[in-house]
């Protein structure tokens, strides 16, 4: 039988706990809560914190947009013990991200990296590169925040965890499909494919944290 395919928002949080180098460094096996909706029926919603390697015991600095810590994680569970479930809803589905090709793609993999994990086949979008492309935004402009403010709802008091951010992301993506200036065929990366990889990431970084 064949499965239909599903289109996915996700969002994740990190420790970043790497200064003004983060983003360029891109050691980022960081991640910490991640959380995918349903794009087409928010009621299929999931959400999974995460305890990071051990490197970040003692590391100091972590950001503090999402209030988290290595107290708040210390109890979680590592990203391979509760991989199978997230490998299992997405693959063979589309994941769109806000900043997935400078951001989430990479970050997701190379958490799964690092334990030798095996990616989903899965194809990622990315509204934020849309988003600059069509409507000719900047960094600043094109953040979910902005976006979600302007056209759809901004959740303050969740922005940054990760459930709130995806369901923002939902609304989002839901708006910018239904708009006639959307209506051609969005770059789409899967998770081997790095073509343009490098171009791609110096457009959404521009030397700053591209949220």
């Amino acid at each position: 039988m064949t499965q239909l395919q599903k289109t996915y928002a996700l969002d994740i949080e990190t420790v970043s706990n790497q200064g003004k180098n983060y983003f360029q460094n891109k050691h980022w096996n960081d991640l910490i809560t991640i959380a995918i909706v349903n794009v087409d029926n928010h009621e299929e919603k999931y959400y999974w914190s995460v305890r990071p390697p051990e490197e970040y015991y003692e590391s100091t600095g972590w950001w503090s947009g999402h209030g988290l810590s290595w107290d708040t994680q210390k109890d979680k569970p590592t990203l391979d013990v509760i991989w199978q479930e997230i490998f299992d809803i997405l693959d063979g589905h589309t994941v769109v991200a806000h900043n997935a090709f400078g951001f989430d793609r990479d970050a997701l993999i190379i958490s799964a990296r690092h334990y030798k994990l095996e990616m989903p086949n899965c194809t990622w979008i990315d509204t934020k590169y849309e988003a600059m492309k069509t409507w000719h935004l900047d960094r600043s402009t094109s953040s979910l925040e902005a976006l979600s403010t302007k056209y759809t709802e901004y959740d303050k008091a969740g922005h940054h965890n990760a459930l709130a951010d995806t369901l923002m992301l939902a609304n989002l993506y839901n708006f910018m499909t239904s708009k006639p200036e959307f209506n051609y065929i969005w770059k789409v990366k899967s998770t081997t494919d790095n073509s343009n990889e490098q171009q791609v990431l110096d457009k959404m970084l521009e030397g700053r944290c591209p949220f």
